[in-house]
């Protein structure tokens, strides 16, 4: 079984994402990440790619006699790159790539030190650019509907600033900042639903 060729645009959803709604057992990392990719084809082996992931997650804890502690998280991610597909086996296809990749993280976390220090603010802000190569695996289920995962590593600039804010002491406030240049290497995490029109 071969991709319907007439068409040139197919569009990809994180089934993860939708799995983790209904779990039990919820997993902040993984269920508040929703993404999404978009694929044209220029040719029956080769296409242009977005890959666009995003999510934000604030929660509250309220204890009777202390205070509230929060956590938030908020995240972005933007790959655009170009990509080559090749019949691997039957309904296997194998495809890979090189991508451009841009990421802003923001992580707040506040915690009870002890109970006459107060809270602290353990807050995280990053983001990441720069170039680098992916590889995957589709399975069709028809010529028009498939699902598929992928792997990659880039090579990004990395920009973070991690702060803590003692609210009663703050003579004990900390800032590190860190600038540059790392490789990210990304399992396989994601499961795609690949639908083309």
């Amino acid at each position: 079984m071969t991709e319907d060729d007439s068409v040139k645009n197919e569009t990809g959803f994180d089934l993860f994402y939708f799995i983790n709604l209904f779990r039990s057992q919820f997993e902040v990392g993984n269920a508040n990440i929703f993404t999404v990719n978009e694929e044209r084809d220029l040719s029956r082996n080769r296409s242009l790619r977005i890959v666009l992931s995003g999510g934000y997650t604030n929660t509250r804890v309220k204890q009777d006699t202390l205070p509230d502690l929060q956590t938030v998280y908020v995240g972005g991610d933007l790959k655009v790159g170009y990509a080559w597909k090749t019949k691997f086996f039957h309904r296997w296809q194998l495809y890979g790539g090189v991508d451009w990749d841009f990421q802003y993280g923001y992580n707040k976390l506040q915690q009870l030190v002890e109970l006459n220090d107060g809270v602290t603010d353990d807050i995280t802000r990053n983001w990441q650019s720069g170039p680098g190569p992916f590889a995957g695996l589709k399975f069709l289920i028809n010529p028009r509907i498939s699902l598929s995962t992928e792997s990659d590593l880039n090579m990004v600039y990395l920009y973070t600033n991690t702060r803590t804010i003692h609210a009663l002491h703050p003579e004990l406030n900390t800032n590190y900042l860190y600038r540059g240049v790392t490789t990210v290497f990304t399992v396989p995490h994601n499961i795609y639903l690949n639908i083309k029109f």
